[in-house]
């Protein structure tokens, strides 16, 4: 159902600048149907410049983005370059307050629609890892200080326990971080969030703060295992406030004003080609945007899909270095786009 009135609001951009909706929602009483995929959420629609009414693109409502049951004000909101077309200027824009066919109560406040130009940024490269793999240490570590950069390690804290011999230890993690990496949680054992209870999920929010809190990392983000998000996982941590961004395993861009808890990236795989990698990278700079480039395993020969060869990430990171893009760690990803935290 539509809630009460929208608002339409007229931009009649020249030039294409992202737009960024935002809102507070608080719902009591949304029943989980399995038929309905709004729960308590909004829907927008876009008007693109040189498109018909018969166009028009819509925000995705989706069952990742649907909030179900009582809960406190959570912070939601998506960027219009994840729309169809969103690269084009746009004319005008709709916000709408839903509710799915269901019964229940929802409340909205703090809706802002604002748009986000350029100014001076032209595109930038975060290198990020993921599991605390001992390669990282081994071999991304020395390859990405020798060009004078800084990567993004993304940690598991059980992994730190006897009994993982092939993930970092806690003083080489400090090695890394002493040499400008940034630290990154990534939960307590790895597990996919969506499966858990709501008591479960916090656990392994709270852990893996707290743990990396206790051993004095500077961690502000979590990135979450597997990819495996819904509304409950981004909802449990705006409601706790354990971490300012989450980012998923979903493949595109951000663009400035990207939402802090939908960051995107790009994965490479045991089969992602140097091809692949440069058109991500000139699709970065032709969109002036943030490009993540997400690894896990580095071996010499891959035993999995999430493996690149060590031959390959040296080829990979020598594109990343003729695109003359700069590379920043994750928290200045999120500066330079001004995404809202």
């Amino acid at each position: 159902q539509l809630l009460g009135a929208f608002q339409r609001v007229h931009f009649n951009q020249s030039t294409h600048v992202p737009i960024l909706i935002t809102m507070q929602i608080k719902a009591e009483g949304i029943p989980d149907v399995a038929s309905d995929k709004l729960g308590a959420s909004f829907d927008c629609r876009v008007k693109f410049v040189g498109l018909t009414e018969s166009q028009l693109s819509y925000c995705p409502t989706t069952l990742k983005t649907k909030n179900m049951g009582t809960f406190d004000w959570r912070y939601v909101g998506i960027n219009t370059t994840d729309l169809v077309n969103g690269h084009l200027p746009i004319e005008w824009l709709e916000v709408r307050l839903r509710r799915g066919n269901v019964s229940g109560t929802v409340w909205f406040d703090d809706i802002h629609v604002a748009e986000f130009p350029q100014g001076s940024f032209q595109g930038a490269v975060t290198l990020m890892f993921d599991d605390g793999y001992r390669e990282h240490f081994d071999i991304a570590f020395p390859a990405i200080q020798s060009r004078g950069w800084r990567g993004v390690e993304a940690t598991v804290v059980k992994y730190f326990e006897p009994g993982f011999p092939g993930y970092m230890s806690l003083a080489e993690m400090h090695s890394m971080e002493n040499a400008g990496w940034e630290i990154v949680a990534h939960s307590y054992d790895h597990s996919d969030l969506t499966q858990l209870s709501v008591t479960a999920m916090e656990g392994q929010l709270y852990t893996s703060r707290s743990f990396l809190d206790a051993q004095g990392f500077n961690v502000r983000s979590f990135a979450i295992p597997f990819g495996e998000y819904n509304a409950s996982v981004l909802g449990l941590n705006e409601e706790r406030g354990y971490f300012s961004s989450m980012r998923n395993s979903d493949s595109g861009y951000n663009p400035m004003g990207a939402f802090p808890h939908s960051i995107k990236v790009q994965k490479i795989e045991w089969n992602t080609t140097l091809a692949q990698v440069n058109g991500w990278l000139a699709e970065t700079r032709a969109r002036k945007a943030w490009l993540i480039l997400l690894f896990h395993k580095i071996r010499a020969s891959c035993p999995d899909q999430f493996c690149v060869t060590e031959e390959n990430f040296q080829k990979f990171l020598t594109a990343v270095q003729s695109s003359a893009l700069p590379v920043v760690t994750y928290e200045e990803g999120l500066e330079l786009t001004k995404s809202p935290r």
